[in-house]
């Protein structure tokens, strides 16, 4: 038996843009305090973040290693979606800006 996610406004009501970005970031450096660094946070802040989004979806994220932080799948399909948000905000804001300086409208 599977477990329920939670409902999609509860997601979308409780999820923040520096869930996101810690996701990304633990990605990238597999530290949580070298993530917390990269977003110019602290450690048992970017601790307790990454504690708020495992007990908000009932899902653990990552494994917590001798090495660092390995993604779980689920965690993997979460930073998936993370990068693809990131990517699409980049977009917005280049073309924000294209429209801005008037090549773009």
């Amino acid at each position: 038996m599977t477990k329920a996610l939670p409902s999609d406004w509860f997601l979308r009501s409780r999820l923040k843009m520096r869930h996101i970005l810690l996701l990304a970031a633990i990605d990238d450096q597999r530290s949580l305090h070298k993530a917390a660094a990269a977003l110019h946070m602290t450690q048992p802040a970017a601790t307790k973040l990454l504690g708020d989004l495992e007990a908000t979806l009932d899902l653990r994220l990552f494994q917590r290693t001798v090495r660092g932080l390995t993604p779980t799948a689920h965690g993997n399909s979460l930073i998936r979606h993370a990068r693809l948000m990131l990517g699409t905000l980049d977009h917005a804001r280049a073309e924000l800006s294209a429209i801005s300086d008037g090549a773009a409208g």
